[in-house]
This record gives structure tokens, C-alpha cells and sequence, in this order.
């Protein structure tokens, strides 16, 4: 559910909800799955610029990945990192870190490869260094595409427009302004037919519930007719047994009439 409300960019519900799984992740001892809700976490402070919290979310997540020796946790952890220092403008906490993966680049995953030139590439912008920075969001696209990386390939189109732009390359910037438009269009229609889809989900969601409540209601009307009947049953069979009673007094007090009367004849 959290991550459902971070891709509609609800980032503020997506947080209520991985701290939910994270007071569950706490009271087991699973390192690696609550790692990754340190992670989602300071991923959704991440997109809400709240940096501080994001930075203390990555941390916990690096160090329980650190402690359990998770290779590929270690490398998503360390890039979050590097992602809100470049945002900060600490460059050097940026080199740092990517110093410290350029060696593991060939042992990282497709999407850990695209994140990793990213971050390259864009520290590569920071200092001016345009071509290189190019050179980097190009082989992030090439691998971006070869498994449908859109939302990032939006996000590193972008970074080559303003490369673009300060090597003052205007025209191959608008054309890749025509290539940003069309991804935005393409992913925004997704996220409307997702979001259709949630709302007809919540309709069949509430209807069913509407439904729920009804037999619920009908239920409970049965139950209550059913000890209503029972009341009266249990009523009707104590005045039987009352009416018996007396019937059998009435007789056996007729009878007992009868004889005094018989004896007083005689």
C-alpha cells in the first residue's frame, strides 16, 4: 500500500503506511526486510525535500544492511545517501561515495547501474565537466531501456537538457525537450488509467461493503425475529404448562368436591 502511495506521489500517506510495516519489521528479527523500510521510507522524506529525515533513514537502512553483509543493500543505501548529498550540494560526500562503488560497478544490478551513472553523471555537471556527464547519462539511458526504466529515463533526460544547455547545444536541447514531453505524456496517461483503475477498485470496495452491511443488517433482523419467536414459544409453552396445572387442580379439586358431597348423601 505504501509503495502504491508513493507512485501517486502521496508520499505522506506511502510514510504512515512504511512506518506501519516498520513497528511490525521491529518486533522480528529479519535485518534485510526492515532495512528495506528504512529505505522506503527515506525514499518517500527524499521526494518530500525533507532532507534531514531522509539522511537518517538511509543511515539506519546502510547500517542494518552493513551488519547483515547485503552487498546490493549496501549499494541502494549508499546511493540514497549520495542522492540527498547532491541535492545539499556536498560534493565531496558525493565523490566519496561514488569513489567507493566504481570498482563494484560491473557486480550491480540494471537498475543500481542506472542510479549509480546518475549520480556520476550528475556530479560530473556539478564541475562543469558536461561531456563526461553526457557521456555517463548516456550508457544510464542505453540500460534504462533494455528493461523500461521510463520514470528514471525521464529523470536523466533531463539532466541532459541542461548539460545540453550549458554546452549551449539548443538544438539537440529542444529535441530532447520533444523526447521529455512525450515520456511525460506516456507515464502521466499511466498514471491515469492506475488511478482510474484505484477509483473503480474503491467503488466495487465500497459497494461491497454496502453489501456487507446489509446482510449484516438482515442478519441481525433474522436473529432478532428468531429470538423474538423463541420468547414467545417459551412464553406460549409456560402458559400451556400453567393452564395444565390448573386444569388438573380445577379436576382434582372437582373431584375431591364430589366425594365430600357423595359422603354427606349417605
Amino acid at each position: 500500500i505504501g509503495t502504491i502511495h508513493n507512485l501517486q506521489e502521496n508520499f505522506p500517506t506511502a510514510i504512515e503506511y512504511f512506518k506501519k510495516s516498520l513497528a511490525i519489521e521491529l518486533k522480528r528479527n529479519d535485518l534485510i526486510q526492515r532495512s528495506i523500510r528504512y529505505y522506503n521510507i527515506a525514499d518517500s522524506y527524499y521526494l518530500l525535500d525533507s532532507f534531514e529525515l531522509a539522511i537518517n533513514y538511509y543511515s539506519n537502512s546502510l547500517l542494518l544492511e552493513s551488519k547483515a553483509k547485503n552487498f546490493e543493500g549496501i549499494v541502494y543505501a549508499k546511493l540514497g545517501l549520495a542522492s540527498i548529498y547532491d541535492k545539499l550540494n556536498d560534493n565531496y560526500q558525493v565523490k566519496q561515495i561514488i569513489d567507493d562503488l566504481d570498482s563494484s560497478y560491473f557486480n550491480l544490478n540494471s537498475e543500481l547501474k542506472v542510479m549509480y551513472l546518475a549520480i556520476k553523471g550528475k556530479y560530473e555537471q556539478n564541475q562543469n565537466n558536461h561531456l563526461n556527464a553526457l557521456s555517463n547519462f548516456e550508457k544510464a539511458i542505453l540500460i534504462a531501456d533494455s528493461f523500461n526504466y521510463q520514470a528514471k529515463y525521464k529523470d536523466i533526460i533531463k539532466l541532459k537538457i541542461d548539460s545540453h544547455i550549458s554546452l549551449k547545444n539548443y538544438k539537440k536541447a529542444l529535441k530532447l525537450y520533444e523526447d521529455y514531453y512525450l515520456i511525460n505524456k506516456q507515464l502521466l496517461n499511466t498514471e491515469i488509467i492506475q488511478k482510474t483503475g484505484d477509483l473503480n477498485y474503491l467503488n466495487e470496495l465500497n459497494l461491497k461493503k454496502q453489501e456487507i452491511f446489509f446482510l449484516e443488517s438482515q442478519n441481525e433482523e433474522l436473529n432478532y425475529r428468531k429470538e423474538y419467536l423463541s420468547k414467545i414459544a417459551e412464553y406460549e409453552e409456560r402458559i400451556i404448562i400453567i393452564a395444565i396445572i390448573l386444569i388438573l387442580v380445577i379436576i382434582s379439586f372437582s373431584v375431591y368436591l364430589f366425594k365430600i358431597f357423595n359422603k354427606n348423601d349417605i
